[in-house]
């Protein structure tokens, strides 16, 4: 049935008796073993690069999570010294208007109020 399909073909007559010879299936096993190995490395080429697709995605991921601790860490740690900071300069600002209540109160000091102005902010 084959042999007269191929027969049909003209130029597979030729090819069939080709692979149909000892150096012809050698040949044949040869070229099916290339084409096998060649599908097997497209095959693990493309499964390789999903796997380093799915490393940088998941690199990439751990990166913004680490960025994002890191800022809130930092945000945190800033927040905390502005906190001191409006406590000191509060502090100073207590002291410089009790510092002008002692001055109302013993005017032979040397500062004056215009001192005092520019020592406000």
């Amino acid at each position: 049935m084959i042999a007269t399909i191929l027969t049909a073909l003209g130029w597979a007559k030729a090819a069939y008796s080709f692979f149909t010879s000892p150096i012809g299936r050698a040949l044949g096993m040869v070229a099916l073993a290339g084409l096998l190995f060649l599908a097997g490395d497209i095959h693990r080429a493309r499964k390789d690069a999903a796997a380093w697709r799915a490393k940088i995605e998941a690199a990439e991921q751990a990166r913004v999570e680490r960025d994002a601790t890191i800022k809130a860490q930092v945000s945190k740690d800033a927040n905390a010294r502005m906190a001191v900071l409006a406590r000191e300069k509060s502090d100073l600002e207590n002291k410089v208007a009790d510092y002008a209540k002692k001055l109302d109160a013993n005017s032979a000091c040397r500062v004056t109020r215009s001192d005092l102005k520019r020592l406000r902010p």
